[in-house]
């Protein structure tokens, strides 16, 4: 049941940030591009899950997930401090 769950949240992840993309690219708009990036990031993020999920106790994926989520929101983070301003 948790994989169906990773699996939606980055299929709605990777809309998320596909819709916010193409709206960056049309307006050139910085803050628009680096939310798309930290979507894209949350995507891969709930991917790694899944694998996780999907491999089992064999191999523990949760270090490259975290840090994948960490690049992810630091990004945003960066855009929020410095491009907002």
């Amino acid at each position: 049941m948790s994989g169906i769950v990773f699996m939606l949240c980055m299929l709605t992840s990777l809309v998320s940030g596909i819709l916010l993309w193409r709206a960056a690219r049309g307006a050139s708009r910085q803050l628009l591009m680096w939310s798309a990036i930290f979507f894209f990031g949350m995507a891969a993020n709930n991917a790694i899950l899944f694998a996780d999920v999907l491999v089992g106790p064999e191999l523990d994926l949760t270090l490259a997930a975290n840090l994948v989520a960490a690049v992810s929101i630091f990004s945003l983070l960066y855009a929020l401090i410095w491009e907002g301003t």
